[in-house]
């Protein structure tokens, strides 16, 4: 719809001067007419004028002519006198009648009006020619000279001695309109040519506009069309900023951008969604490739697994699925198998194998057990371990049946245990003996173990028997280690003596032994299986351990631990720089942004965005603050301040948030507070943000009490109470939270956010005051925060810190300052230069501290914002170069403010150092900077 009246205004505006133009070029076409019938009508009396001085001459030369013409000898024969029309011609000849002329037959001229004047005119001239051959009068205009000339013929009819059709002679006359109609025409000249002269300025003027206002801005916006026609959607318009354009063209203009913006981000979002479509695509097709070469590996296997494998529809029992070994398992084929359904292939036992089957479709429950199978028509007397579960595939329940031949394995476990009766003293001295002693067959399945053993495994004789070792350690490590050992002894025949760290379920400890493994050979001295003796030693290895190494690992440890503690201060403040930089940008673009006139939806984005990049700022500055605290180069500044004031200023910075969700928040301050104690207000404030600010985030309604007293039970101590009527926190949460990168639950870190350091740090922070902090809850009820700082009054010499609160806003600085900035980051310049902007302050910028220092000694400035870290020549290196010129040269000294993006203390004392004036660490806020330049401005 925008568009459209802005169309239609266009359009109106160009139809206006059209219509203006038409209208004036009609109007000098009137004024054209109207000089041309003016000038017609003039000549046209004229003509007649001279017509009637033609008859009426004629008239009067005639008769006299003809008596010429009728005598012998024109002049000497005739008793007429020959100078009476020279008289008559002269008497005729007028202001307006010039150069009368008459001739006789054979072009002599008989008399002239002015006989001075050569005459104008002979026989052979045309109109006299003309006149001869149409015997009637003839007239010529000379435009130029605004006159007209006559000839007219003189017929005898005058005389009675010629024929009265005969020409006797001709008149010739000129007829001068100039003095009389001149003026007058050349009146309408004038007026037509300063008409004509303010048409073509008028309409000059509408072409102009016209195509400065609406043709050049249309082909502006038709040359934008056709680039994004032709897919170049990054063609933009400047026309909106344009102020010779009309606003709906601007207008169009703007939107014709914002139509390519959203065209090119749309582009960008379908560009990037076709990537991620083929990457899915491709990712699919491989997922499909190896699931295809998986299901070939598995039927591969499935075949050659020395296991029955089994698997028959649930309703018809018809077999799906059957590998090779399943039929030589009861003694048929393969194919044999295949054409039987599961009842019928299980029903001619008796050992409950069809029972089994069907409790497992009842029940859905897995089954297993080892079974005797009898013999039938095609099998065998054979010892079964079998496994019964169910599975859906394609909406369709399936039965699994696994079945192990263990017939070897039994009749084994048969000659074991006759064995173990007939050793049964052996094996009381076995019981005795302290050390673990354990035989194993070559399924490395236990068959015995001593009293020590049994008593390590948590177990009895029966129920070891036919175990492995996954019943009895639990890492995958040790069972690892304890399988390599024994297939070097069961495999290789070796015998070994192995220290091992193993971790048995029964003590959940990893201990270390000694074990010494030898094969078992039977008769036929093939390998049997193996014996085991081992010694606990892990008291006699971490005794020489501690003995050995424990200087060693002290020192390695230290020396780590100081590494890790500096690569890992290094890190994040290289990380805090890197970050910091480009924040510095977005905050201060947001900021900029929201002074701005925006809609609703700009406002709410710009504002998600600042609010996004503060909290960004905020977890890289608990992060370093965390860092610091570890390492301990954590500073506690001891100074005044009023516990008061922290408390109403923080409860105040909160309030916009806490009416934002709709909650109540209350401040008690009690009356025996002390006006001012010594301690870190900042740490304070820092504290009472982070409780406030969790108060906030996890209470949905209610509201958040804040309170300040003096402790009930510790005299000398402030306490600090935050209250709210939140989600609470569990018991076995409570110890928890104070943990760094820990919340209560991990779901409140999915719903509310957060790093989980905040807490962390708020009590090593009051650890570090000399208070201590603590938390009471209840889940669905809310928690109460509170956190005590020693009462340590204020010395007599030092004085409570006043804290600037001048507001930007309210009070611009009158006084105009002239400020360099060395900056080489040009989105920090574009920032600067806007916070500036509309200030009576002027910058210059260079971009390092070489064109600083030129810049300085070149220029007066009342101030320099110098960047620290910048090629060339970095800003301490230039601070120092200036200071040292300013006192070469005697010069006051400059006041120059460092500006860094590293956050560290020591930063800003290097800064001081060098003879900088103040430290500030970016991202800088407009309010800052402005609060910063208007104390210096005071000052100067």
């Amino acid at each position: 719809m925008n568009n459209q009246i802005v169309l239609r205004r266009s359009v109106a505006v160009m139809l206006s001067a059209i219509t203006t133009s038409i209208i004036m070029v009609m109007f000098a076409m009137i004024q054209v007419h109207d000089l041309f019938m003016e000038h017609k009508k003039l000549v046209a009396e004229i003509e007649n004028d001279g017509r009637q001085l033609a008859a009426v001459l004629a008239t009067t030369a005639a008769p006299i002519l003809a008596n010429i013409v009728m005598s012998h000898d024109a002049l000497l024969n005739t008793n007429i006198d020959p100078l009476l029309l020279q008289r008559i011609l002269e008497n005729v000849r007028t202001s307006r009648v010039h150069d009368l002329l008459v001739l006789d037959r054979q072009g002599n001229m008989l008399a002239q009006s002015d006989p001075n004047h050569p005459p104008p005119i002979f026989l052979d001239h045309p109109m006299v020619q003309k006149a001869i051959t149409t015997r009637r009068l003839v007239l010529e205009h000379i435009e130029g000279a605004f006159k007209l000339r006559f000839v007219s013929p003189l017929f005898g009819g005058y005389s009675s001695r010629l024929p009265q059709q005969d020409i006797s002679g001709l008149l010739y006359f000129e007829l001068h309109y100039a003095e009389d109609h001149f003026e007058a025409v050349a009146s309408l000249w004038r007026h037509l040519f300063w008409s004509t002269l303010f048409l073509l300025m008028v309409l000059g003027l509408n072409v102009g506009m016209i195509r400065k206002i609406v043709i050049i801005p249309l082909k502006v916006l038709e040359r934008q069309a056709v680039h994004l026609g032709n897919g170049d959607l990054s063609a933009r318009s400047d026309l909106e900023n344009d102020p010779g354009v009309g606003n709906e063209l601007r207008h169009l203009s703007k939107v014709f951008n914002q139509m390519a913006a959203q065209l090119q981000s749309m582009n960008a979002f379908l560009k990037n969604a076709k990537e991620r479509a083929e990457a899915e695509v491709a990712e699919r097709i491989q997922i499909q490739n190896r699931l295809q070469d998986a299901l070939g590996l598995s039927e591969k296997v499935y075949n050659t697994v020395n296991v029955g494998i089994l698997a028959y529809r649930a309703d018809t029992g018809q077999c799906i699925v059957a590998n090779e070994i399943s039929g030589a398992l009861i003694g048929a084929s393969r194919e044999q198998v295949m054409k039987q359904n599961f009842r019928e292939i299980l029903s001619w036992q008796r050992c409950g194998l069809l029972n089994m089957a069907e409790l497992t479709l009842s029940t859905h429950q897995d089954q297993k057990a080892e079974v005797w199978v009898s013999p039938t028509s095609f099998g065998k007397h054979v010892w079964l371990n079998v496994f019964f579960s169910t599975f859906t595939q394609h909406g369709i329940e399936h039965l699994l049946f696994v079945m192990d031949n263990i017939t070897e394995r039994k009749k084994m476990e048969d000659t074991l245990r006759e064995e173990y009766e007939k050793n049964r003293r052996f094996m009381d001295i076995m019981d005795d003996i302290d050390a673990y002693i354990y035989i194993k067959d070559r399924q490395r399945c236990y068959q015995y173990a001593n009293r020590k053993t049994l008593d390590l495994f948590g177990c009895s004789a029966e129920t070891l028997l036919g175990k492995r070792d996954e019943h009895f350690f639990s890492s995958q490590s040790s069972l690892d280690r304890l399988a390599a050992v024994d297939r070097r002894v069961l495999e290789l025949g070796e015998s070994t003596v192995e220290e091992m760290m193993v971790d048995p379920r029964s003590i959940n400890e990893v201990r270390i032994y000694l074990e010494a493994k030898r094969p078992i050979f039977d008769h036929n001295n093939d390998i049997w299986g193996l014996s085991g003796v081992s010694t606990d030693i892990t008291r006699q290895k971490r005794i020489e351990a501690t003995l050995r190494e424990n200087e060693q690992k002290l020192t390695e440890a230290k020396e780590l631990a100081e590494r890790a503690n500096h690569a890992k201060g290094a890190f994040l403040a290289t990380m805090s720089h890197e970050i910091r930089s480009p924040m510095n940008v977005v905050l201060g673009m947001s900021e900029v942004l929201l002074e701005t006139e925006l809609n609703p939806e700009q406002r709410r984005l710009i504002q998600i965005m600042h609010r996004s990049g503060k909290a960004l700022l905020a977890v890289i500055n608990d992060v370093l603050d965390f860092s610091r605290i570890e390492s301990g180069r954590f500073v506690i500044v001891d100074a005044p301040f009023s516990p008061r004031h922290i408390v109403e200023e923080t409860s105040s910075l909160m309030q916009i948030a806490a009416e934002e969700k709709g909650l109540t928040l209350n401040v008690d301050v009690s009356s025996q507070i002390p006006e001012t104690i010594m301690g870190d207000d900042g740490r304070v404030r820092q504290i009472l943000i982070n409780l406030l600010g969790n108060a906030i985030k996890f209470t949905d309604r209610g509201r958040v009490h804040v309170t300040l007293a003096l402790h009930a039970r510790e005299p000398g101590m402030l306490e600090f109470r935050v209250t709210d009527t939140g989600i609470g926190i569990a018991p076995d949460q409570l110890n928890r939270i104070f943990e760094h990168f820990t919340q209560a639950d991990s779901g409140i870190s999915r719903r509310y956010g957060g790093t989980g350091l905040g807490l962390a740090i708020s009590k090593r922070l009051v650890a570090l005051m000399g208070g201590e902090i603590v938390v009471e809850s209840t889940i669905g009820q809310g928690s109460t925060f509170s956190f005590t700082l020693p009462v340590r009054p204020v010395k007599p010499s030092e004085t409570p810190a006043v804290a600037m609160t001048l507001d930007p806003k309210s009070r611009v600085s009158t006084r105009s300052l002239r400020i360099l900035l060395a900056e080489d980051t040009e989105e920090n310049q574009i920032i600067f230069d806007v916070y500036l902007k509309n200030t009576p302050h002027q910058l210059v910028i260079v971009n390092d501290g070489l064109e600083a220092v030129a810049q300085v000694k070149k220029e007066t400035f009342d101030l320099v914002l110098m960047d620290i870290q910048m090629p060339n020549m970095d800003g301490y290196a230039a601070t120092h170069a200036i200071r040292q010129w300013e006192q070469q040269n005697g010069l006051p000294p400059l006041i120059i403010i460092a500006l860094s993006a590293h956050a560290d203390i020591e930063k800003s004392a290097e800064s001081l150092a060098v003879g900088c004036d103040l430290h500030l660490t970016k991202p800088i806020s407009k309010k800052d900077l402005l609060t910063t330049l208007q104390k210096f401005a005071d000052s100067i």
